[in-house]
C-alpha cells in the first residue's frame, strides 16, 4: 500500500536534557562513540523516536528527519537552551529514514547524515532503532559539514532531491536531456547562497531558483562555460524552494558536479560594553589583560606610553589612572577585530591551531570572538600571568593590538582576506560592487569608511536590496592581503591611506538598500542589523565608504 505523509503525525515535543519519557525499557544499537543516541517506544500511531544529545556542551542542535524516496521533512527543529531532545510521533516502523544531526559544542560545529530504521526486537515487544552514519564533517572544499549524493531520477520539480542547508550535494549530468531538481527549506530566514562549482570542463551548467510552485523563477546564474554559478537570495523560514541545475546546449558529463546552499542569519559583535542586543563573548579576565611593552604611539597617545598602560577591554564602571586612556584598546579601537569576529563566525571558522584561551584555562581550536581574532592579529604570542595581571610582554609594535593586519587574522582561522578598493568609485559604483560581492560572501563583507576629517570605522554590510542584474561584471577586482611580520618599530596595520581621493557618500539615494551591523561602543543598538543611513557610523558622519574586505577558505 502506497505510504502517505499523513501517517506521520510530526508532532514534536521537547525534552531536558535528564527527561526519560517511557524510553526505559527501548534499545538502540547507536554506536557508542555518536554524541547523540535514538530510541524508540511502540505507541497508537507506529512508534515514537527519541533523538538525545549525549554532549552536554553541544549548543544550536539543529535535528532533521525525512523520508527520502518522498522527498519530504518530517521534522526540522533547533533545539534552545538546555533542551537535550526531541520526539518524534508516528514513525513507521521497517521504514528507512533519513536523518541529520548538526550542533555546536566549544571547539568545534559536528553534523552527521546517516539512516535510521525502526524494527521491533528480538522479544518482539521492544522495539530497536537500527542506524547507519554516511558522513561526518567531510567536505571542506566548500566549507559544508557533509556530503550527499543525487539520486535519479529527480529530472522534474515534483521528483526534487531533498537538500539540506550547508551539505554539500554531489551529482552528475549524465546526458544532454538530464534536468537535475532540488528542494530546499530553511529553519530560519537569512540570506541564502546558492553556489554550484566542479563543472567539468567542456561543460556550461546552469543554476535556477524557483519559488514552492516550482515554476516562478526567483534568482538564478547563467555564466559562460565552466564558470561557477552562484547567486544570494533573501528566503524566509520553513518555506520550499526548488533549485535546477540544467546543462546549456545540451552539454553533459560523467565527472560530478558540487552545489551547496548556506544561510546566514548573522552573529553580531559589540566592540564595546552596552551590548543593546549584541550576540555575547566572553570577556573574563579581559579588564586585566596588558599589553606592557608597546612602543609608544602617536596615535592616540601621543608617545606618552598610555597605550601600554591601558588594558584590552574596560567595563562601564572603568576608572583610568593618569597614565591610562579614558578606555581599553577593544572599547575605542576593536571595530576591525569586531567585524572580522562576526564574519568568521558566520563561516564557522575556528583557528587553525590548537591556542590556549586565557579566559578560561582551555586548549582547542577556538570559535571566532573579538578577543581570538585580535589575538590571530597579531599571531598569538605567550600570555602569561605576572604583576598582578594578565600580560603579552612579547609584543611590541607601536600599533594597538586591535588594528589590523588582514592577511594574518584570516590566515589563523584558515582562510585568506581579500581587498577591493572602492576610494574612485561612484556612489552608483560602490552600490554595484557591494551588491555583487555579497552574492559570494553573505556571511558579510567589511566595509571602511573614512569621514571628512579622516577617522575611519569599518562594518559588516551583510545584505543588499540594490536590483543588480546577474550579468553584472565588477571593473575592481580583489587584491589578495598578505601575511606580514609585526615589527617593532613600524605601524603596518594596513590603515594609513591616503585621503585625498575618498568620495564621501553619505545621504546617497543608495543607503537605504543595504543592511548593516556596526559595531559601535556606546550605541550599538544603532548597528543591530539596520540599514546604512541608521547606523551609528552615518550618524558620526563616517559617509565615505573606501574598501571591502572578502573572507575565503584557503585558496
Amino acid at each position: 500500500m502506497k505510504k502517505t505523509l499523513s501517517l506521520i503525525a510530526a508532532v514534536l515535543i521537547m525534552l531536558p536534557l535528564m527527561a526519560t519519557g517511557s524510553f526505559e525499557a527501548s534499545a538502540t544499537d547507536a554506536l557508542p562513540s555518536l554524541p547523540f543516541e535514538f530510541s524508540a517506544d511502540h505507541s497508537l500511531k507506529g512508534a515514537t523516536l527519541r533523538v538525545a544529545i549525549r554532549n552536554p556542551a553541544a549548543r544550536n542542535v539543529q535535528i532533521l528527519i525525512s523520508l527520502p524516496e518522498k522527498r519530504g521533512v518530517i521534522i526540522d527543529v533547533t533545539l534552545a537552551g538546555k533542551q537535550r531532545a526531541a520526539l518524534v510521533e508516528g514513525v513507521e516502523l521497517n521504514t528507512s529514514y533519513q536523518f541529520f544531526v548538526r550542533f555546536e559544542s566549544n571547539l568545534a560545529t559536528n553534523s552527521f547524515i546517516g539512516h535510521l530504521t525502526v524494527v521491533p526486537d528480538d522479544t518482539g515487544k521492544g522495539l530497536v532503532v537500527s542506524i547507519s552514519v554516511d558522513s561526518h564533517n567531510s567536505s571542506l572544499e566548500l566549507n559544508t559539514l557533509s556530503v550527499m549524493n543525487e539520486v535519479e531520477p529527480n529530472n522534474s520539480w515534483g521528483q526534487a532531491n531533498q537538500l539540506f542547508d550547508n551539505i554539500e550535494m554531489q551529482g552528475t549530468i549524465h546526458i544532454g536531456t538530464d534536468r537535475d531538481w532540488y528542494r530546499v527549506s530553511f529553519p530560519q530566514p537569512g540570506n541564502v547562497n546558492f553556489y554550484l562549482t566542479g563543472i567539468p570542463v567542456g561543460c556550461d551548467y546552469d543554476l535556477y531558483l524557483y519559488d514552492t510552485n516550482g515554476s516562478t523563477l526567483l534568482a538564478w546564474g547563467e555564466r559562460a562555460e565552466n564558470s561557477d554559478e552562484w547567486f544570494m537570495y533573501r528566503v524566509e523560514a520553513n518555506k520550499v524552494y526548488y533549485v535546477l541545475i540544467a546543462p546549456f546546449q545540451n552539454s553533459f558529463s560523467p565527472q560530478r558536479y558540487r552545489f551547496r546552499t548556506r544561510n546566514y542569519t548573522q552573529t553580531w559583535f559589540s566592540q564595546g560594553f552596552n551590548e543593546q542586543g549584541s550576540q555575547n563573548w566572553n570577556r573574563s579576565n579581559l579588564t586585566q589583560l596588558f599589553f606592557p611593552n608597546m612602543v609608544a604611539c602617536s596615535e592616540f597617545c601621543g608617545g606618552n606610553f598610555k597605550c601600554r598602560h591601558t588594558p584590552f577591554f574596560t567595563t562601564a564602571g572603568f576608572a583610568p589612572q593618569p597614565n591610562q586612556l579614558s578606555s581599553g584598546h577593544m572599547n575605542e579601537w576593536g571595530c576591525v577585530v569586531t567585524s572580522y569576529a562576526m564574519i568568521l563566525r558566520n563561516l564557522g571558522a575556528q583557528t587553525r591551531a590548537q591556542q590556549w584561551d586565557m579566559r578560561s584555562d582551555t586548549t582547542g581550536s577556538l570559535m571566532a570572538d573579538p578577543f581570538t581574532v585580535t589575538m590571530g592579529n597579531i599571531n598569538w604570542p605567550q600570555t602569561i600571568f605576572q604583576n598582578g595581571r594578565w600580560e603579552v610582554p612579547t609584543y611590541t609594535s607601536t600599533s594597538s593590538p586591535v588594528l589590523a593586519r588582514h592577511g594574518n587574522i584570516a590566515d589563523s582561522f584558515g582562510r585568506t582576506a581579500w581587498r577591493v578598493d572602492l576610494s574612485l568609485l561612484t556612489p552608483l559604483q560602490k552600490a554595484e560592487h557591494i551588491t555583487h560581492y555579497l552574492r559570494r560572501n553573505p556571511e558579510g563583507v567589511l566595509a571602511t569608511f573614512v569621514s571628512i576629517n579622516g577617522h575611519r570605522h569599518t562594518i559588516v554590510i551583510a545584505g543588499s536590496s540594490y536590483p543588480l542584474s546577474y550579468s553584472y561584471v565588477p571593473t575592481v577586482n580583489p587584491e589578495r592581503q598578505g601575511i606580514v611580520a609585526l615589527f617593532a618599530s613600524a605601524d603596518i596595520k594596513d590603515e594609513n591611506l591616503p585621503v585625498s581621493n575618498y568620495l564621501v557618500t553619505q545621504g546617497t539615494a543608495f543607503d537605504s538598500h543595504f543592511l548593516c551591523w556596526d559595531p559601535g561602543t556606546t550605541q550599538s543598538s544603532r548597528g543591530n542589523g539596520v540599514p546604512l543611513n541608521q547606523t551609528w557610523s552615518f550618524a558620526n558622519n563616517f559617509g565615505g565608504l573606501d574598501r571591502l574586505v572578502t573572507i575565503r577558505f584557503v585558496d
